[in-house]
């Protein structure tokens, strides 16, 4: 998360310059304090500023937050899934989210408890 001080009372004008093609701006937060969001949809930048664990988390999250209300068909047929494959998925990412709740580090290939 960066941020921006403001020394004077006034109308100031806040803009954002691409330096290549494909600039993607998700969100802007601004506040008159030193308050930080706390929606599960606000996170540190994935550039700067986050650590290995917030970052992991940050991925999960989304992915879990795109699962949300959808609906997964498990069988046989086509354009179905199979209960193995939707366990494996569910499986890696609460491994993930373990892995990203102890800031990333490994312990004999295993998250390490916190």
């Amino acid at each position: 998360m960066g941020k921006v001080n403001v020394a004077t009372v006034d109308e100031h004008a806040f803009s954002l310059w691409m330096r290549e093609d494909g600039l993607y701006v998700d969100h802007i937060y601004l506040t008159k304090s030193d308050e930080t969001p706390t929606d599960k949809i606000w996170f540190p930048s994935l550039r700067t500023e986050s650590t290995v664990g917030q970052r992991l988390q940050a991925v999960v999250d989304a992915k879990r937050a795109g699962m949300s209300g959808i609906s997964y068909p498990l069988g046989d047929a086509l354009g179905n899934y199979s209960q193995a494959a939707y366990d494996s998925l569910m499986s890696a990412l609460n491994a993930a989210d373990a892995l990203a709740k102890n800031g990333g580090q490994l312990r004999n290939n295993k998250p390490t408890k916190p």
